[in-house]
């Protein structure tokens, strides 16, 4: 029975041990992440790296100059609307885990009162008693866990964001580096199967 690759013997879509060479390549080395493409689509000349943390620097770069570039009223302005939004979702999160907590206080009160039938239907409210109490539990943590936001000064604003803008332009940096090598490993092993096969044929 063929296999997922052997198939395209069988069916003389492949008739060279460099084509079927080439295919088996899409399982190993620098071809390992195009083992989820279809079978016959062609392996490149060369491979193109991710060019995701390239685009991610750029923006870190941008931001930065921004930033760097902002006036005392601007990054006023900033700091303003992002501590009213940081304050916002607070007050919305207090409010939803208010809610939250009325509904099990709710139910909990019903569970408290019921009466099991028997007592083999007793295990059904220990449970469920245990469920929302874990769970008015968990509230209490996160309430102890969310503070109400601190404004910061328009200074410490600035600063904050400019280093969150270097840190990010410093770790993009260093992937985009990383990709570099990388893809040149992969290109460099892609190559020299390339010209190894090439050898069969001569």
């Amino acid at each position: 029975m063929p296999t997922g690759y052997t198939c395209f013997i069988e069916d003389g879509k492949i008739t060279t041990a460099k084509d079927f060479l080439l295919l088996c390549a899409r399982a190993f080395g620098a071809c390992i992440e195009m083992r989820d493409e279809p079978l016959l689509e062609p392996i490149p000349e060369k491979f193109n790296g991710d060019d995701t943390y390239r685009l991610w620097l750029e923006d870190a770069k941008t931001e930065l100059s921004k930033l760097k570039a902002m006036s005392q009223d601007e990054v006023h302005a900033a700091n303003e609307a992002e501590y009213q939004e940081r304050v916002d979702k607070w007050k919305t999160g207090l409010k939803e885990r208010e809610e939250k907590r009325q509904a099990y206080l709710s139910v909990l009160d019903g569970v408290q009162k019921w009466t099991p039938p028997t007592q083999d239907h007793e295990g059904v409210k220990i449970f469920a008693l245990d469920q929302i109490k874990m769970c008015l539990q968990d509230l209490r943590q996160m309430d102890r866990f969310t503070e109400e936001p601190v404004k910061e000064s328009d200074e410490e604003w600035l600063s904050t964001h400019i280093k969150y803008c270097e840190d990010d332009i410093r770790r993009y940096e260093q992937h985009v580096k990383e990709e570099e090598q990388r893809t040149a490993s992969r290109n460099l092993w892609l190559r020299e199967l390339r010209e190894s096969l090439d050898r069969l044929e001569e």
